[in-house]
């Protein structure tokens, strides 16, 4: 079984390796799909406060010789998240891993661990998992938000419909970033 995690990545030094390193001993690899120029929707002619260099350099003491760095301009989010599939089209697993979510770790185990042999297992193609939503510090947090992302993917599952797995969260640190990006 191959097991990939990726990262679509414009910004986001201050997490990445966490995040990386969250999942990294549960995966063959970890893509990076990096874009200079954003595909959320929104640019700006502002430069971006996170260099390239940086950020490779954030996801290669995350990843090791495990990471897979990968540039590209895509015209919107979807598309960019999609190029995983052209890059590790033998990937039996995939986990989604955004530059400011870490996967909690355990003595015995890890929530990465869990969720990639349960939805390998249940032959789940898309599989969501719940967020704890840090603001603006780490001693405050949305703690139930319904709106779980896909975060495993298993493309050649049979059971179609979105499933949601686990009662434990990722650490979402988005909403917890420093000011310079938060108004970039």
């Amino acid at each position: 079984m191959k097991i990939v995690s990726y990262t679509a990545l414009h910004y986001g030094t201050d997490y990445l390796e966490y995040a990386i390193r969250s999942v990294i001993d549960h995966v063959d690899e970890h893509h990076v799909l990096y874009t200079a120029i954003g595909s959320h929707g929104h640019r700006t002619d502002r430069p971006c406060p996170d260099s390239r260099d940086d950020l490779y350099a954030a996801a290669v003491r995350g990843a090791g010789d495990k990471l897979r760095w990968h540039e590209g301009e895509w015209p919107y989010e979807g598309a960019q998240r999609e190029t995983i599939h052209q890059v590790a089209p033998d990937a039996d697993v995939i986990l989604v891993v955004d530059a400011d979510e870490v996967w909690p770790q355990y003595t015995d185990s890890s929530l990465a661990l869990m969720c990639i042999q349960h939805a390998y297992s249940q032959s789940i193609k898309r599989c969501r998992v719940p967020m704890i939503h840090y603001w603006r510090s780490f001693r405050r947090a949305v703690l139930h938000d319904p709106a779980y992302p896909i975060r495993v993917i298993v493309p050649n599952g049979v059971r179609e419909n979105e499933y949601t797995f686990s009662s434990v969260p990722i650490n979402h640190f988005g909403y917890a970033q420093r000011a310079e990006i938060v108004e970039y």
